[in-house]
């Protein structure tokens, strides 16, 4: 199996096909092993608080070249290896056919299983792990390509490159109006970056207010195709004299 790499439980989400809330509840019931990464991010820029009426209104920094140095925050991350993916990867059909105590057995039975094996016994049962490893090697290909062209910048949405069009809006679009639709509005994109933004958004979903699921002109096409303007147009017209 092609070696998979400790992800985030977002990242988990995208590639077992579960929800993050089954995830965490598998981990809290002690059926899979968190394992905990320290991660270094930028932190988030604070304005500088000047005094009113200071000589100086620039911010003190404290290198040599008249620049704050880059300030950088550690959190503590959640991740999943590839054992416990495999397990998740199963679903919830399979681990509720299991007891608490079978499942732990499963689990135990996917880390120690001999490399290369398909399937692991519980029991008088063999529970065949093909299918869910396919599906993880298939995703994880994804996962890994997923950020090609597209820049993710310190606090502000990750766009095209080349492009300040965001990648949330056009996944937005493509999934409420289709590919072939958003590919029209936006003729300088390819199918390629049409997908990626999806498969970007499933494995990074926005926080926040969602982007419209249509473009402005084709739902100003909707209202014109519904009637709403020609009953605008059939209204009486009012003059002056109405007004007195």
């Amino acid at each position: 199996m092609t070696e998979i790499e400790p992800v985030t439980l977002q990242e988990a989400q995208f590639l077992v096909g579960r929800s993050l809330d089954d995830i965490n509840k598998a981990i809290e019931r002690g059926e899979v092993e968190k394992l905990l990464d320290f991660v270094v991010e930028p932190a988030r820029a604070k304005r500088a608080k000047i005094r009113l009426g200071s000589r100086d209104r620039r911010p003190h920094t404290s290198s040599a070249h008249g620049h704050a140095p880059a300030r950088t925050v550690t959190q503590k991350v959640r991740k999943l290896g590839q054992h416990e993916l495999v397990y998740l990867a199963l679903g919830r059909d399979v681990h509720d056919s299991f007891t608490p105590s079978a499942r732990k057995r499963l689990y135990e039975a996917i880390k120690t299983r001999p490399e290369g094996a398909d399937r692991v016994s519980i029991g008088p049962v063999d529970v065949l792990l093909k299918p869910a490893i396919a599906q993880l090697k298939a995703r994880y290909r994804v996962l890994r390509d997923v950020r090609t062209g597209i820049v993710e910048r310190a606090d502000a949405v990750p766009v095209f490159k080349g492009t300040e069009l965001p990648v949330y809006l056009i996944a937005a679009l493509a999934e409420g109006q289709g590919i072939d639709e958003t590919l029209a509005d936006y003729p300088s994109l390819k199918r390629k970056q049409v997908a990626r933004a999806l498969d970007y958004a499933r494995a990074y979903p926005k926080k926040g207010r969602p982007y419209p699921a249509r473009s402005l002109k084709r739902a100003i096409a909707d209202l014109a195709a519904a009637g709403i303007f020609d009953a605008a147009d059939d209204a009486p017209k009012l003059g002056p004299a109405d007004f007195r």
